[in-house]
């Protein structure tokens, strides 16, 4: 009988049955949308099932409280720059690689696909710096952090709750010199639209893609922009409402199924900090807000809690409350709604193009267009 995994709509792709099963009988391999699931291999598997007792999404765990919430900035005004939110997590990695330890988290590879990597020193936090918009490849990641902490080695990972609650019930006990970081997740796009997505730009500037940032703030924190590079010397900027990528993302559009009814959200990861935008800042510490970025961070266990301490001289910080911190950032605790036409996205999307597709169904019906239209033209007349 062939072991039982969890459904394809909520199967985040977290790898935790790849990695646990002693016959390597499970490869992950990407669907018709492009995200990578679990697939068994008969003639491997031994039904010891392994897979099965590991999944977090068939075994979830159970929703969490943090210890405490801070509003907080790094104060190294470069790396806040640089950085998605706050930097915040540039200070709790750069402490952790001091003490001698290694953190593994999603960067670029050669091709600029994301992928988990790690890192030993300060200097190379920079690939690991920045949201990347994209569902990272995991590939043997699990392994190497077992291997990592086996040797006695002190590991920081970040990653998505669920990649978290993977390797948490990947390693089974909890290990002392392990210590996890994961982020407020809206959705994780598919890596076969990004992609096509980066195909279109490529073709568009007749030039290779040489760099990404998902979360430039030169038009602000709020308003913030994509910029990618290329070998060429051009360069393409677009704010969120207006590249077709973000637009998707944003809408829904080309999310994981899972995400749409996510398991792991409420804490249930097993993180030990979890970090994101404080986006309700204004009405909580309205002198804090630059537009720049502030990072909101729960430190949800005691390990937790000393690292942050740890750090919190190089912080520009207040503290907040978990009830704001839900009100302020939804993503905590609740999952957005797939779009009505996702399916039709991913149908139409290969045959007709990312960026048309994208504009062509997140465009508002006829009706509503017609209503903007003579609202707009009501409004003139009466200016007259």
């Amino acid at each position: 009988m062939m072991p039982v995994l969890a459904p394809h709509e909520s199967c985040t792709g977290c790898t935790a049955c790849q990695a646990v099963c002693p016959c390597r009988a499970i490869a992950m391999q990407p669907d018709s949308d492009g995200f990578l699931y679990p697939v068994v291999d008969a003639s491997r598997c031994t039904e010891c099932g392994r897979c099965t007792q590991t999944c977090p999404v068939l075994h979830r765990p159970p929703p969490r409280e943090p210890l405490a919430v801070f509003a907080a900035v790094n104060k190294d005004e470069e790396t806040r720059k640089q950085s998605s939110s706050g930097g915040v997590f540039s200070l709790l990695a750069e402490q952790f690689l001091d003490d001698g330890g290694v953190v593994f988290g999603a960067g670029w590879d050669e091709t600029l696909s994301v992928v988990h990597r790690s890192i030993e020193t300060p200097e190379d936090l920079e690939a690991l710096r920045g949201s990347k918009y994209v569902q990272s490849d995991l590939g043997g990641t699990f392994m190497r952090v077992r291997k990592m902490l086996d040797s006695g080695r002190r590991v920081l990972f970040s990653g998505t709750p669920c990649q978290i609650a993977g390797l948490r019930a990947f390693l089974g006990s909890r290990k002392e010199n392990l210590l996890c970081v994961d982020f407020v997740c809206h959705a994780v796009p598919s890596p076969t639209v990004y992609a096509a997505y980066r195909r279109e730009l490529e073709r568009r500037f007749s030039s290779r893609i040489t760099g990404v940032r998902f979360r430039d703030k030169t038009h602000g924190w709020r308003q913030f922009s994509v910029v990618i590079t290329f070998a060429n010397g051009s360069v393409y900027s677009a704010t969120l409402h207006q590249d077709p990528y973000l637009v998707g993302f944003l809408n829904e559009l080309c999310n994981r199924p899972s995400c749409h009814r996510c398991p792991i959200r409420e804490l249930r990861s097993g993180s030990d900090i979890v970090l994101g935008d404080y986006w309700g800042i204004r009405n909580r510490f309205a002198s804090m807000d630059d537009d720049q970025g502030i990072s909101l961070v729960l430190a949800a266990t005691p390990e937790g809690m000393r690292l942050v301490d740890a750090v919190k001289e190089r912080l520009t910080w207040a503290v907040s409350d978990f009830e704001d911190a839900r009100r302020s950032t939804g993503a905590l605790v609740s999952s957005p709604p797939a779009h009505p036409r996702r399916t039709r996205f991913f149908a139409q999307y290969p045959r007709r193009g990312f960026a048309r597709t994208v504009r062509r169904l997140t465009r508002p019906p006829l009706h509503r267009r017609t209503k903007l239209l003579l609202g707009r033209i009501y409004r003139i007349v009466i200016g007259k």
